[in-house]
């Protein structure tokens, strides 16, 4: 009767696996033990539930929106797209992405991924039956369910984790961290060549690395998207995650034949802020405050994460068509240079930078190690930034023109 007249609506909604809905449902909290009242036994005959769609809820089913879903590996309960303005209500079945091969829904997007890149999404809620119902990002070499694959993600309660798949067919490996209920959670993956880094945030602004892994895939087959795994393969078990923001930002790193400009416009080095750790003597630039010039510079432990050791790099201009980069400390607030007409260790230092920047502090990066590093390079002077493995903190580290040497060659991490 209060179905047919449209009244006292209930507003308090739960259910569970094993006793379904109403569970604890109740007229406007929770009922204890609510499900007994309309199951008892054998259940009743006499009930029906009415539950009505929103009159402000405009949800439509996905169509030319240059994403197309693909339920991987046919799960029992195939999956559903709906989507409202920017935000997408991905439900689905599936045993899970782990193991040897998967089973979930996977939201592609068409986007190729032949270039680095980096995809961002805010997972606002997860709804599921299982601790590992699970909501994310993916980069994935094919649609095959053993298929290599990188997946960023929040779970319904062991909290926000990593999974990737180096080979096809092999075992997936994962990275956690603690275990927690779900909250809203941004999620992102950075591409950098064949590294991938999985980052959260409960802002959108300020990210915290979960994992990066060293994983290869096929570009030219490779989807990128938004997957959901219940995580239970039976019948009834399905999962929702909703989606909001979501956006993939391409980008293709600089060849380093001298013909192409040395600068990457990869995104992901221009938002963060990151140490320089050279890749022969494992030591990480410094620029202390209260010192100027050649004082206080120098390259110390690369377990050191203090803000000493942590620079900002943000694009510059260094002449036509190529871009270029200021390096400044955190801390200290200094701008690395390297003076033009001296060499080795005379010449480079860090003061204050300010709008009248010259290109003695502004630097190219050019690739390295096959894409894991690079090369720092003086914009005004072409001296590379090194450091050398038998000395310590203000000794060894200098610019010099010329050679390919291990000493300058930096890993640029964001830092965590």
């Amino acid at each position: 009767e209060d179905a047919i007249n449209d009244k006292h609506p209930w507003t308090h909604y739960t259910f569970r696996g094993d006793r379904g809905f109403p569970y604890e449902s109740g007229p406007s909290g929770q009922v204890r033990d609510q499900w007994r009242r309309f199951s008892h036994g054998w259940g009743r005959s006499d009930v029906a539930f009415y539950v009505m769609k929103s009159h402000l809820e405009s949800a439509t089913r996905l169509s030319g929106d240059g994403l197309v879903q693909l339920d991987i590996n046919n799960p029992k309960v195939p999956g559903g797209v709906m989507k409202k303005g920017n935000t997408y209500y991905i439900t689905a079945g599936g045993y899970g992405i782990h193991g040897n091969s998967d089973q979930f829904t996977f939201l592609k997007d068409l986007s190729h991924i032949e270039a680095d890149m980096t995809i961002k999404v805010h997972v606002s809620s997860l709804k599921g039956r299982e601790s590992w119902s699970k909501a994310g990002i993916m980069v994935r070499d094919s649609a095959d369910p053993g298929a290599i694959n990188v997946y960023c993600a929040v779970s319904f309660s062991n909290g926000a984790f990593t999974t990737w798949r180096s080979a096809t067919g092999s075992y997936s490996s994962v990275k956690t961290q603690t275990a927690i209920s779900f909250v809203p959670t941004w999620l992102m993956i950075n591409k950098v060549m064949n590294t991938y880094t999985c980052h959260k945030s409960a802002d959108g602004v300020t990210w915290h690395k979960i994992h990066e892994i060293q994983v290869n895939m096929d570009s030219d087959t490779a989807h990128i998207g938004m997957a959901v795994t219940s995580h239970n393969g039976w019948l009834l078990s399905s999962a929702e995650g909703v989606f909001e923001n979501y956006e993939a930002q391409t980008s293709f790193y600089p060849s380093i034949s001298p013909t192409v400009s040395r600068s990457p416009t990869y995104k992901y080095y221009l938002d963060g802020v990151m140490h320089l750790t050279n890749v022969y003597s494992d030591r990480r630039m410094y620029a202390t405050a209260g010192n100027s010039g050649e004082s206080g510079v120098g390259a110390g432990p690369a377990n050191n994460s203090h803000d000493t050791y942590t620079w900002l790099i943000e694009s510059a201009t260094c002449g036509i068509d190529q871009d270029c980069y200021t390096i400044q400390n955190i801390e200290s607030k200094r701008c690395l240079y390297a003076e033009t007409g001296k060499d080795w260790q005379a010449g480079v230092g860090a003061n204050l930078c300010s709008s009248s920047t010259t290109d003695i502090s502004k630097w190219y990066l050019e690739e390295a190690c096959n894409g894991s590093c690079w090369f720092i390079i003086n914009a005004a002077n072409d001296r590379r930034l090194y450091a050398q493995q038998d000395a310590w903190w203000d000794n060894g580290v200098g610019a010099v023109i010329g050679n390919h040497c291990d000493d300058q060659k930096w890993h640029i991490q964001v830092k965590s």
